[in-house]
């Protein structure tokens, strides 16, 4: 009798053990989970927050006391940094964004990489950068407007 008490005793205590411990287990793993769901949030805004600062572009070239080449270069440069930040933006969002968000940014890519072509081609087409810059500030605003709609979203 004495055995099969300790023996039973023994597997009612393994199983409390192996109960707790599962108990625990799940526990910290949804402790986990909710941790890193909040640094998530926390590094999609921070990348929002990048993103939005980075982007807009500088309209303030100026031809006077310039060379047109020099000009140009500036402007040629300008158009060179946005499409490579763009880039490289574009490919971090596919960690934090809706497809709807990267899609609008590879138009503003296409729209720098554009510009980009057409400034250092030479006499394509003088009016073109104006045009440049007024399609890339709606879709710019527009990309504003999607990143805004899913913060909202998120936070409700």
């Amino acid at each position: 009798m004495d055995f099969n008490s300790s023996f039973f005793e023994n597997i009612i205590g393994i199983m409390i053990g192996s109960f707790i411990s599962v108990i625990t287990t799940i526990v910290v793993q949804l402790m986990n989970f909710k941790q890193e769901k909040k640094d998530f949030e926390i590094r999609k805004n921070e990348f929002y927050d990048e993103l939005l600062s980075k982007i807009s572009i500088d309209t303030t070239t100026s031809i006077k006391g310039k060379s047109e080449q020099d000009f140009y270069i500036e402007l040629s440069n300008k158009w060179l940094e946005k499409k490579s930040l763009l880039l490289c933006f574009e490919t971090r969002a596919a960690l934090y964004c809706p497809k709807k968000i990267i899609s609008k940014m590879h138009e503003l890519y296409d729209i720098a990489k554009l510009a980009y072509i057409n400034i250092i081609i030479p006499n394509l087409d003088e009016k073109a950068d104006s045009s440049y810059l007024q399609d890339y500030a709606n879709c710019l605003n527009s990309l504003i407007e999607l990143i805004e709609k899913e913060i909202i979203k998120k936070n409700e």
